[in-house]
């Protein structure tokens, strides 16, 4: 799993800090203790000690960990003429995401030190040249003490023109630091983890600098297990084709159950008012193991779905928010031509002439994800404002170059000739989510005979689909009274009632004399092995008015659920 790149430091608040002098505290055995606080306490006291010595521990001669990444080019450089700042000699370079330099320190005295670390500055890439930028120590970095994460709030605001320091690879400076030692051996990790998304991805490490009233001893560490986080995102990887499942884990922080996982385009201003993301979901409800982001739309953006080539940022939020102090970490990724689209497009459907009610099979093939298909009436001017098309669909989503009942598929409700009435009818292929056409089909539609329905009837003959929506078949019945046992029975269109096991059984039935007309079928006896089915997803669908609870049909209705 690819870390996340940007997180606010979460898992330790400092203990008593005295800037630039140690604070100690005495007990009554003599033994040495980190001071909880300033004032003075039963038996115990506080003192506070002025004279200091800065220690200086080269990272050349520290243990140096590199990251599992093959990439990684941490290793020892001269720094004898660059410039001002460096100590001199050798320094660690070429620090990447998950390399970390360790540093083994005795003390007599338990307290928290101040001191500083010295770093060339984190490198911005700007199209072809590098150059110093400002930055924050924990946007690049963590700093663990004895296994726990301690927070910097060191800044450096680089304010000189960039362009004079174009290629300064070495601009070297000191980061305060606050260190809360324990008596002994302190183990003290600095690891690159590239928190923040603004900075490059190499740096450089030269001393780590602290101030002490008792002597302090280097000896050979190797790193503390790191502290479990407070809060975690993870992605399975940065780069995805289009239409690929975007597996992301997160973990929210405790007693924080609106921290939410968003996705953005990359250039989405997204602390501005009102900017929604195209994909969220919460973590505290959802649960800390992998999920399919794509699972997540929100309302709004719809124009901008499925995703587009491009370059995406997820984001873990605190509090449902969005400002930057709410932007935990984040993770760049990209999303790249699929390679199941073939160079060629096209359009066609099974027939030229249907009659109402008949499928309209399409078959579609798209380069892009965002190219879509959708059916017009013939006299529809202006595709953009003539109030949208009837059905539409994505031929990516469906299967690049599959067949797909374009009757089936997303509805415009706010259109009555959704029905599909007789006509002259235009099918249309249309290019990234917008109304350039590419290819185009004519098609008629012819009435249906007048068929008399003696038994039953349905209150419409399309019913839209929605994951979070109940759909009512209202059927009304004029029952042969004089036949107990006529039932009435909801079935896919291609369930065969005179088969052996009848279409595997009756999604929803009832008798036709034990219910007052009209009624919900839906509500009715649902088979219990056919689970799915009702669900009753987008496709065709028929009911039965049958005779003595047998298979003899004597009317039938058809009808449509098209997506929502």
């Amino acid at each position: 799993m690819k870390k996340a790149m940007k997180m606010l430091s979460a898992l330790l608040v400092l203990s008593t800090v005295t800037l630039g002098t140690l604070t100690l505290a005495s007990c009554d055995d003599d033994s040495a203790q980190v001071s909880t606080s300033i004032s003075e306490t039963e038996n115990s006291s506080t003192e506070e000690i002025d004279d200091l010595t800065d220690y200086n521990f080269e990272a050349e001669n520290a243990t140096l960990t590199p990251s599992d990444s093959e990439a990684t080019g941490i290793e020892l450089i001269h720094v004898d003429d660059q410039a001002e700042g460096a100590s001199g000699g050798k320094a660690v370079g070429w620090v990447q995401k998950n390399d970390s330099v360790t540093w083994g320190i005795n003390t007599t005295q338990a307290g928290d030190y101040t001191g500083s670390l010295v770093v060339s500055h984190p490198l911005k890439w700007s199209s072809t040249t590098f150059a110093p930028v400002s930055f924050r120590l924990d946007d690049i970095y963590s700093l663990i003490v004895n296994g726990e994460e301690v927070e910097v709030d060191g800044y450096y605001e680089f304010d000189e023109d960039p362009s004079e320091h174009l290629y300064d690879y070495y601009y070297w400076v000191d980061i305060d630091i606050e260190l809360p030692l324990i008596e002994g051996d302190n183990v003290i990790t600095l690891k690159k983890t590239a928190r923040n998304n603004d900075y490059g991805s190499t740096g450089n490490i030269d001393t780590l600098v602290i101030s002490s009233p008792v002597e302090l001893t280097y000896f050979d560490a190797e790193p503390a297990a790191e502290p479990e986080l407070a809060f975690d995102l993870n992605v399975s990887k940065v780069e995805f084709e289009q239409g690929e499942d975007i597996m992301v884990s997160a973990k929210n922080r405790d007693e924080h159950e609106t921290d939410c996982v968003a996705l953005y385009k990359s250039e989405d201003l997204i602390d501005a008012e009102g900017m929604t993301p195209l994909y969220k979901y919460y973590p505290a409800i959802e649960g800390t193991d992998e999920v399919n982001l794509l699972n997540f739309a929100t309302e709004g953006r719809e124009d901008e779905r499925p995703l587009a080539e491009g370059d995406y940022t997820i984001y873990l939020l605190g509090d449902d928010g969005v400002l930057l102090e709410n932007q935990l970490m984040s993770i760049d990724i990209t999303i790249t031509k699929s390679s199941e689209i073939s160079d060629e497009i096209s359009l066609t459907t099974d027939k030229d002439t249907y009659v109402q009610g008949e499928s309209i099979m399409v078959t579609a093939t798209v380069e892009n994800e965002t190219d879509w298909v959708a059916i017009y009436k013939a006299d529809d001017e202006d595709l953009s404002s003539c109030g949208g098309s009837l059905y539409y669909y994505y031929p990516m989503a469906k299967g690049n170059g599959t067949a797909v009942d374009i009757t089936t598929t997303i509805m415009n409700q706010e259109r009555a000739e959704a029905d599909l009435r007789a006509g002259d009818y235009i099918i249309y292929l249309l290019e990234n989510n917008g109304y350039d056409v590419l290819l185009q089909k004519e098609i008629t539609i012819e009435s249906a005979e007048e068929v008399e329905h003696p038994y039953i009837a349905l209150d419409k003959s399309i019913y839209s689909y929605s994951d979070d929506e109940t759909r009512s078949i209202m059927v009304s019945v004029t029952p042969r009274t004089d036949h107990p046992k006529d039932w009435v029975a909801l079935m896919k269109e291609e369930d065969d009632i005179t088969a052996s096991n009848h279409g595997g059984g009756s999604l929803f039935y009832f008798y036709a004399n034990d219910v007052t007309s009209p009624c919900d079928i839906t509500t009715m006896n649902p088979h219990s092995e056919r689970l799915e089915d009702i669900k009753l997803l987008p496709g065709k669908y028929q009911v039965h008015y049958l005779a003595d609870d047998g298979y003899e049909v004597l009317d039938t209705v058809h009808f449509t659920i098209a997506e929502k």
